[in-house]
């Protein structure tokens, strides 16, 4: 009798190739892959693009923070927001793959569950387009392990050197990395006898020391600093205030509430790290509610890992966690896509490792990449390539640019002498303003020449972002010809400095009490050659607009003006800023109307006959706005023309 062949399946399981563990190991390499941080691509012209230049040239030229520059990126900036080939590549390098090594150990020390561990990776695959949101993430996986894995030192360690070195990097990653340094060590608390629980704070600060001395700063500067950066954060949320839909925001604020509750049940202290990070993100996502909303859910995704981890093995608990975290993650699709069409296309690259495989190679051979990157950046950067007769009118001059576009300065190899806050419509208070007036006062650090090109920002005229600084400039600096840029043949103008600055004088001044939305007429009309008036708006804030201001963002300020040709037109205003006096007499309305500003034929420049102001939620404010009209006499030393 032929005999069956036996089988025993039960042998067979045990010899599959792949078991569950295999196949989770598989996932998490290829979502560890599929993480790989992005080689640096970013355009070299445009808005976002001056700041980042002005971070670069600002490292290469060793100006020091709090002396030279005011800015909430610190000296170490340039590495989140590159520009290639001037970005040194060591340190670059240095940076990213020290962040990815750093989440590699994440993944690692959370391995033994499966599920959190695989979620984690894929909110960091789903992360990875904005690098330079990825400190604040990495810094929530590393409180993670110290949660997960008992006596966590080396994550622990790593957290406290990154919550040292994050103001160099971004001032309020500073907040939230102490927030999870304290986390991480309490939960720790019972190796506190160790000496690396002990070293941790001194890690901290050890890092900051060196790397703020690495990168040739000086102590003298850093309360000035500090100073000029709590400035910019806190005019920030009025002066860039821009609205989106509600229920963005709606989202945002009950995705907070949640995650705070959950906190409270699951465990209450994960209570103060969840509140601080969390509502650091939302500042960031709605304040400007642009494209900053995009990524507000796939990092509330990443906070809530801090809720699941303690949650793990308490059924109910954990459940809720892993829901709120696969909301958020899922919230985050559904509000980015619209915003950013890509992100789909970004996430399915990823996750087909087409990316990872190209970003590999460059990183291996980053020289290579820097050299191909070089002549590509030629061609990217011919939009801000000065006509020759401007850049032989510069000549080895310094030169500064009014209001914003620095890359002009890249492009052209250009001498920078900048004022410490170098985009214009980042000086939102009259401390910066007056900071920035200061150094074109200055004779020996002031600019030589001044480029002026027109450019509003959300609608506000430039001549208020920054008044104490535009007139400083119309003392000091005359026209001398006008400027061609790219394919721009009217992009602005070149002006150079004054042998001996004009002075003004006080003539007379008129104060009013206004009301909103009411015209008034704009007094003290006078010379229109040798004469301007300069306006101060003191309004304040209700107890209500504070509070929304402090929760949310600010509320914008407009005011409208009448021309004496019946033009009328609406500008947005800096509210802290207007109080400085702003000239409004004469204020051009665009490029050609600037040049008689510098030129001495202020009569070209029709006058303002009529001004209203108003806000699209006036209960926020005090009824009454005070105002004073001051007219000012130029004198011309040696009664010489300008």
């Amino acid at each position: 009798m032929e005999r069956t062949p036996h089988c025993n399946f039960a042998k067979m399981g045990r010899h599959r190739l792949f078991k569950p563990q295999s196949i989770f190991w598989l996932a998490l390499c290829w979502l560890a892959i599929a993480a790989f941080p992005p080689l640096p691509w970013m355009s070299g012209v445009g808005l976002d693009a001056s700041w980042i230049w002005g971070l670069n040239l600002a490292a290469q030229s060793n100006l020091l923070f709090g002396r030279d520059i005011g800015f909430t990126y610190g000296p170490l900036g340039f590495l989140n927001q590159p520009i290639i080939p001037l970005t040194p590549a060591a340190p670059f390098v240095t940076y990213v793959m020290g962040m990815y090594a750093a989440w590699l150990l994440v993944l690692y020390r959370i391995r033994d569950h499966r599920v959190f561990a695989l979620f984690a990776a894929f909110v960091y695959v789903s992360l990875a387009i904005w690098l330079w949101d990825m400190y604040e993430v990495l810094m929530i996986g590393l409180a993670v392990c110290a949660i997960i894995g008992r006596r966590s030192r080396l994550p622990v360690v790593i957290l406290a050197f990154m919550t040292g070195a994050a103001p160099l990097l971004r001032l309020h990653q500073l907040v939230a990395g102490v927030a999870l340094l304290a986390f991480a060590l309490w939960w720790q608390r019972d190796s506190r006898r160790e000496l690396w629980w002990r070293s941790a704070p001194l890690v901290a600060i050890a890092s900051f020391t060196v790397l703020w001395k690495a990168s040739g700063q000086d102590f003298a500067y850093l309360a000035p600093w500090l100073r000029s950066s709590f400035e910019i954060v806190n005019g920030y949320t009025e002066a860039m205030a821009l609205p989106g839909p509600m229920w963005q925001v709606a989202t945002g604020i009950v995705s907070l509430a949640v995650a705070v509750g959950l906190a409270l049940w699951i465990a209450p202290a994960t209570v103060v790290p969840v509140a601080v990070v969390g509502f650091l993100l939302f500042k960031h996502a709605f304040v400007r509610q642009d494209a900053h909303a995009a990524p507000f859910h796939f990092k509330m995704a990443a906070l809530a890992l801090l809720l699941w981890a303690p949650a793990i093995g308490l059924a109910r608990k954990e459940a809720a966690a892993k829901t709120f975290a696969i909301l958020m993650l899922v919230l985050g699709l559904f509000i980015s896509v619209p915003i950013f069409p890509y992100i789909q296309e970004n996430l399915q690259d990823r996750l087909t490792l087409r990316y990872p495989r190209h970003f590999i190679p460059g990183y291996l051979d980053f020289e290579t990449f820097v050299a191909g990157r070089a002549e590509g950046r030629k061609q990217e950067m011919l939009p801000s390539i000065l006509d020759n007769n401007a850049k032989l009118a510069i000549g080895n001059a310094t030169v500064d640019v009014l209001p914003n576009q620095i890359d002009v300065i890249g492009a052209n190899g250009l001498r920078w002498s900048p004022r410490p806050v170098f985009q214009s419509y980042s000086a939102y208070t009259p401390y910066l303003d007056a900071w920035n007036a200061a150094h074109y006062r200055n004779d020996t650090k002031a600019p030589g020449k001044l480029l002026v090109h027109w450019q509003f920002i959300d609608g506000r005229h430039m001549l208020l972002d920054d008044p104490l600084t535009w007139r400083e400039a119309l003392l000091r600096y005359r026209y001398q010809q006008d400027v061609s840029i790219g394919a721009d043949p009217k992009w602005g103008l070149l002006l150079e400095r004054k042998p001996v600055p004009d002075q003004f004088q006080p003539v007379t001044s008129q104060t009013a009490e206004v009301p909103w939305d009411q015209w008034i007429d704009v007094p003290l009309r006078g010379d229109r050659e040798h004469e301007l008036v300069t306006m101060s708006v003191h309004v304040e804030s209700t107890w209500t607009g504070k509070a929304i201001r402090q929760v949310l963002r600010g509320t914008a300020m407009f005011f409208e003006v009448r021309y004496e040709d019946g033009m009328q037109a609406v500008f947005r205003a800096v509210r802290a800023n207007l109080a400085s006096g702003a000239i409004v007499t004469p204020l051009p309305r665009y490029l050609e109307e600037v040049r008689p500003l510098f030129n001495g034929e202020w009569k070209r420049v029709p006058d303002i006959v009529k001004i209203r102001f108003q806000t699209n939620s006036p209960q926020r404010f005090e009824p009454v706005l005070h105002v004073r009209f001051e007219k000012l006499r130029r004198i011309v030393p040696g009664g010489l023309g300008n």
